[in-house]
């Protein structure tokens, strides 16, 4: 029998996140149950934010009342790299992160969460819960009345939480200082991480890249522009954009294209203004080789703050498995791969570096492409279950 490893995750699906990509790996090792997102940020004043609230109470009660089997867990299948099932569940949480009450509240719920979902451990190896948002640590407060013996509890932390805008910072400052605490195993994806939590259990694993999906030539997008050559960034178009430099930059450069592929975030009017820059809209992640593989240099056109110096962007290997050149600002993870990425800042010193991409060799591309050849998901979850069994 498989040991159990409960997620605590954002919602399934969508643009996979570095967690999504190594439980499909291990879903071959393990019984997986994986719960959506808690929700990190407090909802605003708004129709919008007021409407999700009040649907989520109306879910919350009709499930409390109700002496029937839970409707919120669903089979999900893995088909990317096994054909493994595995739950995935919706939680009842409320989005209150600085108040007592709600806290109270959520404890309760996600106990029973855990009951509903999980089998009480009836064989040697013991259960995993993994932690990818620290205010899951509530998941933790009835452990003990849910049937799950002595689990491993290993938090997986991708980000800076503290600077992630939108987020009340106080609370789930609090929220990660207890949850370092209770786990037995803390992953961190890059150095800055690494230094918030204990060394003693706390161990450094960089993101992977889906070596399969970006290595493999795929065709040209058909929604890519024509006739000049294109320099590209793919994800959220949010404030982590320098937008002001890529409106600089595509006024100076008008014999190339820009092209952002993602979902739309922030204002992007002034952009939108420009005849050389496209916004292509959200793809599937599967497609995005349709684009990285055919333009002509990919972008890192970051604002550098907290969250970007404690970044690992997947983006960024995914764009080296392709081979073709990267600009970049100066960041740590992108100085790992400074041989490879040209490292500048201003709109004088991205409008040099990507025409300098130009005269660059096919071989060395293909030198790039293996510097992230052994960096694969497969790699990763293997890294993380060696230490989860260690533990």
């Amino acid at each position: 029998m498989k040991p159990q490893l409960i997620v605590f995750g954002e919602d399934w699906g969508g643009l996979p996140s570095s967690t999504q990509h190594i439980i499909k790996v291990m879903a071959t090792q393990y019984e997986v149950t994986w719960v959506n997102s808690l929700g990190l940020r407090t909802p605003k004043v708004n129709w919008h934010d007021a409407k999700r609230v009040f649907n989520k109470l109306g879910r919350m009660c009709r499930q409390l009342l109700s002496t029937q089997a839970p409707r919120e867990v669903q089979k999900q299948t893995v088909d990317v790299i096994t054909n493994n099932s595995f739950n995935v569940v919706e939680p009842q949480y409320l989005p209150f992160l600085g108040s007592s009450l709600a806290r109270k509240i959520n404890r309760f719920l996600l106990y029973r969460l855990l009951k509903r979902n999980v089998r009480a451990s009836g064989h040697s190896a013991r259960p995993v819960i993994w932690i990818s948002l620290p205010n899951a640590v509530d998941a933790l407060y009835y452990i003990h009345n849910t049937g799950l013996v002595d689990p491993v509890i290993l938090y997986y932390c991708c980000d800076d939480f503290s600077s992630l805008a939108g987020v009340d910072h106080d609370a789930v400052s609090r929220f990660e200082a207890e949850l370092a605490q209770q786990a037995g195993l803390i992953v961190a994806t890059s150095d800055k991480l690494v230094d918030k939590f204990p060394s003693g259990k706390t161990h450094l694993v960089p993101h992977g890249v889906d070596t399969r999906l970006f290595y493999t030539p795929c065709d040209k997008a058909a929604d890519l522009p024509q006739g000049k050559p294109v320099a590209g960034f793919y994800g959220s178009i949010a404030s982590w954009i320098d937008l002001a430099l890529m409106y600089d930059l595509a006024r100076l450069m008008t014999d190339w294209n820009f092209v952002f592929v993602g979902a739309v975030k922030v204002d992007v009017t002034c952009l939108q203004s420009l005849e050389n820059v496209y916004f292509l809209g959200e793809k599937p992640h599967t497609s995005l080789p349709g684009y990285s593989q055919h333009w002509q240099v990919s972008l890192l056109p970051f604002t550098l703050n907290e969250q970007i110096v404690a970044s690992n962007p997947l983006k960024l290997r995914e764009y080296m498995a392709t081979g073709k050149p990267i600009v970049s600002v100066d960041f740590p993870q992108a100085q790992q791969y400074s041989r490879f990425v040209k490292i500048t800042s201003g709109v004088d010193g991205f409008a040099r570096a990507i025409r300098a991409t130009q005269s660059e060799t096919a071989e060395f591309g293909c030198l790039r492409q293996k510097t992230v050849a052994n960096e694969s998901w497969q790699s990763v979850a293997g890294k993380i279950n060696g230490l989860i069994q260690a533990v």
